[in-house]
């Protein structure tokens, strides 16, 4: 299985690029964090990973950037909280779709959706449940096990 792969939220590829050269880090996606008062973020970050974060300055191995809607100031925040819990996904000819972030409806291309980032987790139409995890810059993805009740429309709670 892969993720589905998306262009960065934030930035041009050759934006993605540049930075990944200039902190020695590697992307992987826009997710959305969690804010300072513990409830998911609306906007995503544009995540980055750190093999060897600086942490005698409190760093870690992940990094977000993000643009202030405000002044257009680049942001930088810690961003290990996108990748603390698993997320669900689905899965279709062995990609897997996730939805990043509160109402990022994602639509596979045989119309099986995906809804509500980390909030709350919506699926329609019968589809195949994975858990995504992340392990340094690696996704990792195990099926779970769905319970059919006959409804199409399922809602999983995520807190």
């Amino acid at each position: 299985m892969e993720l589905e792969n998306r262009k960065p939220y934030f930035f041009t590829e050759q934006g993605i690029e540049e930075i990944e050269s200039m902190r020695n880090a590697t992307y992987m996606g826009y997710w959305c964090g969690k804010t300072k008062s513990g409830s998911w973020a609306e906007r995503p970050l544009d995540v980055f990973y750190v093999p060897d974060p600086d942490t005698d300055k409190g760093h870690t191995n992940y990094f977000g950037l993000l643009l202030d809607p405000m002044s257009d100031q680049i942001m930088i925040c810690d961003a290990s909280s996108c990748f603390n819990q698993p997320m669900t996904g689905i899965v279709e000819d062995g990609v897997v779709y996730a939805s990043r972030y509160r109402h990022d409806y994602v639509q596979t291309p045989s119309g099986g959706s995906i809804d509500g980032g980390r909030d709350y987790t919506k699926t329609s139409v019968p589809c195949n449940l994975v858990n995504i995890t992340v392990s340094g810059d690696t996704f990792e993805f195990s099926e779970i096990e769905d319970k059919e009740d006959g409804n199409t429309d399922r809602l999983l709670d995520n807190s």
